[in-house]
Formats: structure tokens, sequence, C-alpha cells
């Protein structure tokens, strides 16, 4: 199912509906610091056990934001990976 729109700001039917559920894998893609923090927020407590977090954009120069999100957040970068086309895996 596909909800249009900016997250976190979705129609409150969407965003009930994607609250109560749990999640295996998510691909973030946001490249800017703002939602990707917003995303990552809203998905680290509904992470199920061996969840994949891929984060798009992690480790490139014109997209410092991504990477700011994940030190504020304090993530864990020993439980991943870093690909060599920017991409950060982890492993939950």
């Amino acid at each position: 199912e596909t909800f249009a729109g900016y997250f976190p700001d979705l129609e409150r039917e969407h965003m009930n509906k994607i609250s109560e559920l749990k999640y295996s894998f998510v691909h973030l893609d946001f490249d800017l610091y703002k939602p990707t923090i917003d995303c990552l927020n809203f998905v680290k407590n509904r992470l199920e056990k061996n969840a994949i977090l891929f984060v798009d954009d992690y480790n490139l120069i014109n997209q410092e934001g991504v990477k700011k999100a994940l030190e504020d957040l304090k993530i864990d970068l020993e439980r991943g990976i870093q690909t060599s086309g920017g991409q950060l895996i982890l492993f939950y």
C-alpha cells in the first residue's frame, strides 16, 4: 500500500495505520537531516528483531544531513556496514 504525502505529515488515518506496524526492512532515502531524523525516530522502536535498516546517501559529500541525523541519535554503526556507494546497512 502506498500513501502519498510528506512524512510525518501524512493523513491521520495513514499515520495511524503505519504506527501500528512492526518493520523488518526499512529503506531511507531522504538526503536531508530533518526527514531522516523524523523517520528514524518513528521506526526505531518499531523494528523487529533481525530487521534491516538501509540508509541511502549516508556517506556522500553533499548529503551530510543524513550522517548527522544518525550521529545525533547515537546509532551504533558497529551493527552495520557501509557500501562503496555511500549507503549504510544496519542490522537489528
